[in-house]
């Protein structure tokens, strides 16, 4: 999904971030693009950095995943950040 959640109103955005968040409780895997960290904090399990077409890393969502990402929004520089 590239930006599930954008151009959405605020009713619709929380509808789908709680069917995203529901999908990632039944464990399903579902390829996220966002620059919405809310988003990627909320339903994602894992997060991937790619640049260029390559992914940079790959990491599962922990408290470094979480660092780089804060890092990453605070310097963005037209990047995409991956989540799953």
């Amino acid at each position: 999904m590239d930006e599930p959640t954008s151009g959405l109103d605020y009713r619709h955005m929380l509808e789908v971030s709680e069917k995203l968040i529901q999908l990632k409780e039944m464990k399903k895997t579902l390829f996220l693009i966002t620059h919405d960290p809310e988003l990627i904090y909320k339903c994602c399990t894992h997060l991937m950095f790619i640049e260029h077409g390559r992914i940079l890393w790959h990491r599962p969502m922990d408290n470094e995943a979480v660092r780089l990402l804060q890092e990453f929004f605070s310097h963005e520089k037209g990047d995409s950040a991956m989540a799953i």
